[in-house]
This record gives C-alpha cells, structure tokens and sequence, in this order.
C-alpha cells in the first residue's frame, strides 16, 4: 500500500516509439530524452489511496511526480536543477478518490549534476558502441566526487538513477509541508534499508 494512504499509480498512457528511444544494437531506452523531445503532457492511472500528495508514487519509477503545490514552492524557494511536463490524472481505480478533485500534478526531470567515484566503487561498465550509453554495475559502496557537484539543488550522478538534493530543499518541504517526501542522508545511503535514518514530515 501507498504511505499513509497518499495516492498511487502504476499505469502512464505513455507508449514510447521504439525508433526514436530504444537503441537496435543495446536496446537501453533513453526515457527524459523522449519528454523533453517528444511530450507536452501524459497522464497516470491511480490505482490506490484516500489522499492526493505533493509527491506522487509511480510504479514506473523513472517519474518523480509532483503537485502543483510543490512545484510553486520550489519556484518560492529558488530550487534549481529542474524541469517539469504535465501530468494528466486519467482513470481513478481508488474508491475513495473518484469524486475528488486532484491538483495538477508535473513530472519532474532533473540533470546529471554529480558523478561517482568509480574506482572507490570498483565500477564495471559496457558501453554500446552503436548509441553510446552504458550498461554499469558496481561492487563497492555509493560514493561521489563532491568536487564535481554542478552547484544544482537537485541533481542525479552520472550513471544511477537516485535524486540527490541540497538542505535547502529538506527545508523548502518542511517549511511548505509537502507531503509525502522523504530524505535519506548521504552518511547513511550505504547502509541495510531499515538502518538508514529517512527525513518524513507528517502531514
């Protein structure tokens, strides 16, 4: 079930052209390549929940599906290292969801802004030589190379697939109660899941 009874889907109305995302030779597909080129907007099915949050969960986890409410308080707040497409809410499968209004709601894609270090990592990559992207796996814990941070409130590393995001925007979502969001600290995002301290505001 979703947490604390907060919407969420699993379904997108997405069907992706395979001649413009999915490479013949890899067949990685380049998902934000496609938004940014491709879509002004999509819609999400809602399969759960009694509530609508400020941060939606989505099955297809490339998303990070936010409300208008964060988006506003983000521009408040000056976060940077971000862009938005709309997101439609399509068929409410939740009983208790029908009849409600939902906010709109924008899938957020944020930039490569810091990379790993791969040699502390013990790093392994295959790199197709028809598209040019990697296929990667690591033995060794997370670790970044600080230097190399774009400056970015949020920001993703080069090659997996995490949010990272600055203290200002931990307190961007205190401060404007969005709900839904949770943090997990950089001292800690090597450790067993239910080891590592995670940041959720209750409301």
């Amino acid at each position: 079930m979703s947490q604390h009874g907060f919407a969420w889907g699993q379904r997108t109305n997405l069907a992706y052209p395979a001649e413009n995302i999915i490479c013949p030779k890899c067949g990685i597909a380049s998902i934000f390549s496609y938004l940014r080129k491709y879509v002004d907007s999509f819609s999400i099915e809602i399969d759960q929940g009694t509530k609508y949050p400020d941060l939606m969960g989505c099955g297809t986890s490339a998303f990070t599906i936010v409300s208008q409410h964060a988006i506003d308080s983000f521009k408040k707040w000056k976060i940077t290292g971000w862009e938005a497409v709309p997101v439609q809410i399509g068929a409410v499968k939740a009983k208790k969801l029908k009849e409600v209004e939902p906010p709109q709601y924008y899938s957020l894609l944020v930039e490569e802004g810091i990379q790993y270090d791969k040699k502390r990592m013990e790093y392994r990559s295959v790199m197709c030589n028809h598209c040019g992207r990697e296929t990667v796996t690591h033995n060794g814990d997370i670790t970044v190379v600080a230097e190399s941070w774009n400056g970015k409130d949020l920001f993703k590393g080069d090659y997996m697939g995490f949010v990272w995001c600055t203290e200002k925007v931990l307190e961007c979502a205190k401060e404007e109660k969005l709900s839904n969001f949770s943090f997990i600290p950089l001292r800690d995002i090597n450790k067993e899941y239910g080891a590592r301290e995670q940041i959720r505001f209750k409301w």
